[in-house]
């Protein structure tokens, strides 16, 4: 069982139910706010 793969399935799963849209850490937002 490869780690990696699951976390992408989770972190696919995850994106498609749109809770990932709450953590700008993909790049989106930058970071001069903090």
């Amino acid at each position: 069982a490869d780690f990696h793969e699951l976390a992408r399935d989770l972190m696919r799963a995850l994106d498609k139910s749109g809770l990932l849209r709450h953590h700008p850490a993909k790049g989106r937002a930058p970071r001069r706010s903090m």
